[in-house]
C-alpha cells in the first residue's frame, strides 16, 4: 500500500522561460531561463506495512457484538516537503522527499448493543481509538526537522509544538529590573509593565529562539465515536456524536486579533492589562512589534478536547398503502 497525494511531476526541475536578461553595453534586452524548482530524481512510492491483531465476539443472541484491534503500522519513504537552505538559491521547500520512516501504534474498540424484541426499539454502538506515531527515521543525516511552530524529532512523535514558554505578566518596572540570569544580568531589559515575561529555558540572559522547547502533543490520546437510535412504530431517532480528547491546538485567529501590533480587528470584550486592570493574562496594548506580538509561543496554544453532536434526525416513514395512494409504488427486489 502506498500514497500517490503528491503534486505531478515532482521528480522534474522547474524551468522559467518567460524571464528575460539585459545584455552589453546597450543593455539590448533577450530571453532567459532559470530553474525555480529543484528536482528529486529519488522520488517513489511510500511503503507501508501493517500488523493486525484482534477479535471478534457476538453475545446474547447477537444483541450485543464486541470488535477489538490493536495495530501496527510502519511506513516508510514517507513523501514529505523538505525545507532546504537559501545558500542553494532556492528558498522554500525542496520537492517532496522519500526520507522518512513513520511508525503508527494503536488500539480499537468497537461495542455494539441492539434490541428489536418490542414495538421500541434501540441501538448504541461505541468506538473509541488510541494511536501513538514515532519517527524512525528522518533521512539524509537529520535528527530533527523544523516546520512553523513545530519540531519534528528521532523517536518523537510528528509536529510536536515548538515554542517559547511565558511566565506571566510584569507588573511593573521593579520586576523587569529583576528578572535576571545566574550572572546577574537583565533578561528582558526593554520589557515594560504590562508585557509578558518568557522563560529563559538556555540561561544566556535573553529571549532568543534558542529558548524555544517541546511544550505540548497536537495529537489526541483517544477518539470516541457514539452513534445511537431508536424507533417506535414508524418514527426513527438517530444522533452521532464524535469526540477527540488530549490534543493540543494553536488558535490562529486569536494569534492574530490579540496581538495588538498591527490594525487587525480585536475580539469584543478583551481585557489587556493597564495598570487600573493588573489581573488579567493578555498583555498590555501596543501598537507595534514586540516580543508580545510574536506567534511562536505558546500563548496561542490551547486544548484541543471536544465531544459534539454531528448528526440529529427524527423521521417518519410514511405507510406502504399510503405511499401507493400517492402514486408511489414500492420497488421490487430479485
Amino acid at each position: 500500500m502506498g500514497s500517490s497525494n503528491i503534486g505531478y511531476y515532482e521528480s522534474r526541475a522547474f524551468i522559467n522561460t518567460l524571464t528575460t536578461i539585459a545584455m552589453g553595453i546597450d543593455q539590448k534586452k533577450e530571453l532567459a531561463a532559470t530553474q525555480v524548482r529543484l528536482a528529486n530524481a529519488d522520488l517513489r512510492w511510500e511503503t507501508l506495512k501493517q500488523q493486525n491483531y484482534g477479535f471478534d465476539l457476538s453475545v446474547l443472541n447477537n444483541k450485543l457484538s464486541v470488535s477489538a484491534e490493536y495495530f501496527i503500522a510502519r511506513t516508510s519513504d514517507v513523501l514529505y516537503q523538505s525545507p532546504i537552505l537559501m545558500t542553494t538559491g532556492h528558498d522554500g521547500d525542496a520537492p517532496r522527499a522519500n526520507a522518512l520512516t513513520l511508525e503508527n501504534k494503536g488500539f480499537e474498540f468497537t461495542a455494539t448493543y441492539r434490541n428489536n424484541d418490542h414495538p421500541f426499539g434501540y441501538y448504541a454502538t461505541v468506538n473509541l481509538t488510541t494511536l501513538k506515531n514515532r519517527i524512525l527515521k528522518l533521512g539524509y543525516g537529520r535528527n530533527e526537522l523544523y516546520v512553523g511552530n513545530t519540531v519534528t524529532k528521532l523517536g518523537e512523535p510528528i509536529g510536536m509544538w515548538y515554542v517559547l514558554q511565558t511566565d506571566g505578566l510584569f507588573q511593573s518596572q521593579a520586576e523587569v529590573d529583576d528578572y535576571k540570569n545566574a550572572e546577574g544580568k537583565v533578561i528582558q531589559p526593554n520589557a515594560k509593565p504590562g508585557d509578558i515575561r518568557y522563560r529563559d529555558n538556555n540561561g544566556d540572559g535573553q529571549i532568543t529562539n534558542a529558548d524555544k522547547v517541546v511544550v505540548a502533543n497536537p495529537w489526541p490520546k483517544l477518539e470516541m465515536g457514539l452513534n445511537t437510535g431508536a424507533t417506535y412504530k414508524n418514527f426513527e431517532l438517530t444522533m452521532d456524536w464524535f469526540g477527540s480528547f488530549g490534543a493540543t491546538v494553536f488558535n490562529g485567529p486569536r494569534s492574530v486579533m490579540d496581538r495588538f501590533d498591527d490594525n487587525s480587528n480585536y475580539r469584543a470584550g478583551i481585557q489587556p492589562w493597564t495598570p487600573e486592570n493588573p489581573n488579567t493574562d493578555v498583555p498590555r496594548a501596543y501598537y507595534g512589534s514586540t516580543l508580545n506580538s510574536r506567534g511562536d509561543t505558546e500563548r496561542w496554544l490551547e486544548n484541543g478536547s471536544f465531544f459534539r453532536l454531528k448528526l440529529l434526525s427524527i423521521a417518519y416513514n410514511l405507510p406502504d398503502n399510503l405511499l401507493k395512494r400517492l402514486g408511489f409504488p414500492m420497488p421490487r427486489f430479485h
